[in-house]
């Protein structure tokens, strides 16, 4: 599995920084009806909050729906496998921000065309050799190099800096330099932490290439230096000559000759040899001055040696430096996975056991990964019963639990464990049809009916509805709820029918159904209903209007909430 998933990650060019992709992209989907997609997308967005790169969710595509118990086995292997205190590498990570160029000229050459596009859409300084007046410009390079240049390359070797390549590979090695630095920061961080053995090989190995980044070599040095450092020579030969008494001789040598007597050239001499620059590019005389074409020569010369020094350290990277795309790459592919194992390894501290195949569909306390501090739920679809009639009170729970079913399929098939246990069928189609908004009318009755009519029903298809009968009349709704789940328990369906006709459908409930209940039990002192959300099978749960009259009775003033509710009393207590 841990190869799959780098092998996925290479496939769909995931990185730590790309936005990812569309979730849903070219995945046969068992969940057939808009709204069981979109709880399954709320599940897959619940655990996405764990990960720290965008791009991290997209993994969850590499696990399509499974259709036997080997390859739900062998995900919940690999999941099982992920040690629980797993860190994330990051906290933040920034996208990389190349900072690093040469400091030396470097230019290109090339006179076919198509050499010419490659390397222009590989960001290198290139220039395209078309006539002899093409090379005029060359000279102002410190380094010339040159591939495919068949017709030129007799002037080409005329110029001392020019080096010949035969491979795309090796031209413009700085450009991977470049490429390095943006990563230098990220690279120094997990260089710092503590690693799989596959990611710290590629760490180390790229880690060994950021002095590169920063030349350690003696600097060259600039026109500016040499100005302060004649300037200090000058000052230390004129503090030498205030101390000391020379012959009138020697004034007049100097003056009349212009050269420095041997006294002095003496002093200067021993001045000159503290410091990093040659004799011969001082004009010798007090105070001292340069010889203007001889220092020219020496900075361009020392600069020259610089560069050359550094770029042979280049070529001789150059293995190494080649590499550096594609190592950046597995690093790349390796923190998305990283990623991946953290923060489902995060998840799993909250989860404690993995669901199991089989042919019944039964959670035991089950929690919601959707609520804080959820209650534990079971719930059971056994054959021969493969259908609840689910009742109760208003926001005592009945939706919730639909979607919770969606829930535990879709952890389920991903090969995540959940908060409690659980037993599921390999379901081929889940069709959920949530509850209606809006009044009843002629349209969304018919769509409904022509909705559940294109269902291909089998023993591996679960229908969840939830209040069905708010798109037509109550006198004929409790019919329809009852015959809809008798005309799919025929033909081996798991059903699930959350409705307040309970009673309705009571009266005609069909052979393999089952009506459960999830009833209010009482008021808080806060005057909030007091529900347990576990259902109770085979018993019916009232709608409990009489504990939201009460509720409006004792927090609003008057007397009609109240004359209801003495009126509910009374007729309760009969």
């Amino acid at each position: 599995m841990h190869n799959d998933l780098l092998s996925f990650i290479r496939e769909h060019c995931l990185s730590p920084f790309s936005d990812g992709m569309p979730r849903s992209k070219g995945i046969k989907s068992i969940f057939k009806t808009p709204d069981a997609r979109a709880v399954h997308a709320r599940v897959i967005n619940h655990l996405s909050r764990y990960f720290k790169f965008p791009a991290t969710s997209c993994l969850f595509n590499a696990f399509t729906f499974a259709e036997n118990s080997d390859a739900i086995l062998s995900r919940q292997k690999f999941f099982s496998s992920i040690p629980l205190d797993i860190l994330p590498l990051f906290e933040n990570i920034s996208s990389p921000k190349p900072w690093w160029r040469p400091k030396y000229g470097i230019v290109v050459v090339t006179e076919d065309e198509s050499t010419f596009m490659n390397l222009s859409r590989l960001g290198c300084p290139v220039q395209f050799l078309a006539t002899p007046e093409d090379l005029a410009s060359l000279q102002s390079y410190e380094i010339v190099q040159a591939i495919d240049c068949e017709q030129f390359r007799l002037m080409l070797e005329r110029i001392p800096q020019t080096i010949f390549l035969d491979s795309l590979d090796a031209v413009y090695l700085e450009r991977y330099l470049s490429l390095l630095s943006g990563w230098e920061q990220i690279l120094l961080t997990l260089s710092s932490r503590t690693l799989p053995a596959e990611m710290r090989a590629i760490v180390d190995e790229l880690c060994s290439l950021l002095p590169l980044l920063h030349d350690s070599s003696e600097k060259p040095i600039t026109l500016d230096d040499a100005n302060q450092i004649l300037g200090e020579v000058n000052q230390a030969i004129g503090e030498r000559l205030a101390g000391m008494t020379l012959p009138g001789s020697v004034f007049l040598s100097l003056l009349q000759k212009g050269a420095l007597p041997q006294a002095l050239h003496s002093i200067v001499r021993e001045e000159l040899l503290l410091k990093p620059l040659p004799l011969h590019v001082f004009t010798l005389g007090v105070p001292l001055s340069f010889d203007e074409r001889a220092l020219h020569d020496f900075i361009a010369d020392q600069y020259a040696r610089h560069n050359t020094s550094f770029a042979s350290r280049v070529v001789h990277a150059s293995s190494a430096l080649q590499s550096v795309p594609e190592r950046l790459d597995l690093l790349s592919r390796h923190l998305i996975l990283h990623d991946f194992v953290a923060g489902m390894a995060f998840f799993m501290k909250k989860t404690t056991s993995f669901p199991v195949p089989g042919d019944e569909f039964v959670i035991e306390d089950a929690c919601n990964i959707f609520l804080d501090d959820a209650q534990p739920v079971s719930f059971q679809l056994i054959p021969p019963i493969r259908c609840s009639i689910l009742t109760g009170a208003n926001s005592g729970g009945k939706t919730t639990l639909l979607e919770h079913l969606i829930q535990i399929v879709t952890l389920f098939h991903i090969g995540l464990p959940i908060s409690g246990k659980a037993s599921v069928p390999f379901f081929t189609e889940i069709y959920y049809f949530a509850k209606p908004r809006g009044s009843a009318n002629r349209g969304a009755f018919e769509t409904l009916l022509t909705d559940l009519s294109a269902i291909a029903p089998s023993e591996r298809t679960l229908i969840l509805a939830d209040e069905i009968e708010a798109v037509t009349e109550p006198g004929v709704a409790g019919t329809i709820v009852s015959a809809t789940a008798s005309y799919f328990i025929e033909r081996g369906c798991f059903l699930v029918v959350a409705t307040h006709l309970g009673q309705e459908v009571q009266a005609v409930l069909p052979k393999g159904a089952r009506i459960d209940g999830i009833e209010a039990k009482g008021l808080t002192e806060n005057l909030e209903l007091i529900v347990d959300h576990n259902p109770v099978l085979g018993r019916l749960a009232h709608s409990t209007p009489e504990l939201i009259v009460e509720r409006l009775a004792r927090s609003h003033s008057g007397d009609y909430f109240m004359h209801i509710h003495k009126s509910l009393t009374a007729k309760n207590q009969k």
